[in-house]
């Protein structure tokens, strides 16, 4: 009879939702951005390793995941403000121009679109 092992394996996965404002969201852009290397080397000189090192893969991932995503997130942010300022001066010119049909005597500069 051939002796036999049983191998157990565990395996417990973790997950973390964050949700995060466009000024946390540069900053972890800018963290990121100074490398995870950079970062160790001043968090080591300066904090010791004693608390960092036992993660310091985990930091490296989250750099690599910050870098992989929050500056696309930060991008869509940027383009969907570009798009509603573009649309906000459509409408402004859309209103100057109802302005000067139906009040050629108004110029418009001291009223908003309400006193129409």
């Amino acid at each position: 009879m051939r002796d036999q092992q049983m191998v157990f394996r565990h395996n417990i996965t973790a997950t973390a939702v964050l949700e995060l404002d466009e000024a946390q969201l540069g900053a972890l852009d800018a963290l990121a951005g100074y490398g995870d290397d950079a970062f160790l080397r001043v968090f080591y000189k300066q904090m010791g390793e004693s608390y960092l090192k036992p993660y310091e893969a985990g930091l490296r991932s989250l750099f690599k995941r910050i870098k992989n995503t929050v500056p696309e997130a930060l991008h869509q942010i940027n383009d969907a403000r570009r798009l509603l300022r573009a649309q906000q001066d459509r409408r402004e010119a859309q209103w100057r121009k109802r302005l000067q049909r139906d009040r050629p005597d108004l110029d418009g500069r001291d009223m908003v679109e309400g006193d129409l």
